[in-house]
């Protein structure tokens, strides 16, 4: 009676280990893949591939930044969905019907030499070398790529929030700007390699910005103007606020906002009584209410105006940096 009770576990074991030794390779393989096309490191939290649903599951996905940008997040992509095809996968094809991709922000650097991070991202430094070879060099090139393995994404779903920009040219400390993207579930079909779905990832994420980044400008050019969003929203709006909440005290959050007021600006003046502050960077007037809320959370908004118009960036930069000191 033993020995068949032993076999079960046996073979209960060994059914565990392959699925745990799946998701280990494929995880693996998603990390080399982001270190093929864009040259930096990354890490994933939880990932998980089903066989018989055919659907692969990443959670807290983070891109790193290239050598020489001290920052060190690129990418934070807290989800990622694929539902792919089985059979086209064990016959040497990466065909997936879906892919959703939930990003939650990207960050563009300039550091003090002047150099942009999406600039040193390979697949930039690909696109610029291979512009400047001969004709015959970019043929060969093109067969050698024919022998990859052969990718078809049918549609891809895009969700972006923020971008941020952060510009170590100008001084020790960063002048930084916030970007609302607002890109919602947008949708691309037709991507035929991991090089088209990061420029799209990018393209998307610049077009509604100022940044001027052009290497990955001409990188995103093999995506034609139809894979572009249109439309997006524009960076300013008439609210003029942002706002977060933070698993901390109202005493930390508060202590938090005091200390980024007087760190930045000028005529700080704070209501504790409130949770308000209010002060000045140059003619923008910045008030920051923090508030109690449910389950121990702290609630803290940022509005900004100059001269009556408002500054939604400058709200986010703020809250940005509040942010950047609690979770420290």
């Amino acid at each position: 009676m033993k020995k068949p009770i032993k076999t079960i576990i046996t073979v209960i074991f060994l059914i565990i280990a392959i699925g745990l030794l799946k998701n280990i390779l494929a995880k693996a393989a998603v990390q080399v893949g982001a270190k093929a096309v864009l040259g930096v490191d990354s890490s994933i939290k939880k990932f998980s591939i089903g066989i018989l649903n055919q659907k692969i599951d990443i959670r807290e996905f983070q891109l790193s930044n290239p050598k020489g940008f001290d920052d060190k997040i690129l990418i934070d992509l807290p989800q990622a969905t694929v539902k792919y095809d089985l059979l086209g996968l064990l016959q040497g094809k990466l065909h997936c019907q879906l892919v959703v991709l939930n990003v939650n922000e990207v960050v563009v650097i300039k550091n003090k030499e002047g150099l942009m991070n999406t600039d040193e991202l390979t697949i930039a430094k690909q696109q610029k070398a291979q512009a400047e070879q001969p004709k015959e060099e970019q043929e060969t090139e093109k067969k050698e790529k024919s022998k990859e393995m052969p990718m078809k994404l049918d549609k891809v779903v895009l969700t972006i929030g923020k971008v941020v920009y952060k510009d170590y040219s100008k001084g020790s400390e960063p002048e930084i700007k916030i970007f609302d993207v607002g890109i919602k579930d947008k949708e691309y079909t037709n991507i035929t390699s991991a090089q088209e779905l990061a420029s799209l990832i990018f393209a998307a994420s610049l077009k509604s910005t100022a940044i001027k980044s052009a290497a990955m400008y001409g990188a995103t050019a093999v995506l034609g103007v139809g894979l572009l969003p249109v439309g997006v929203a524009g960076v300013l709006t008439s609210n003029d606020s942002a706002q977060a909440d933070f698993n901390v005290s109202y005493e930390d959050a508060l202590k938090a906002a005091e200390a980024i007021s007087n760190d930045i600006g000028t005529k700080v003046e704070v209501k504790k009584d409130i949770g308000q502050i209010e002060f000045q960077t140059g003619k923008t007037k910045i008030k920051i209410l923090v508030e109690n809320m449910e389950n121990k959370k702290t609630s803290i908004t940022v509005s900004a105006r100059k001269l009556l118009v408002p500054r939604r960036q400058e709200a986010e930069s703020v809250l940005y940096k509040i942010k950047g000191l609690i979770e420290k």
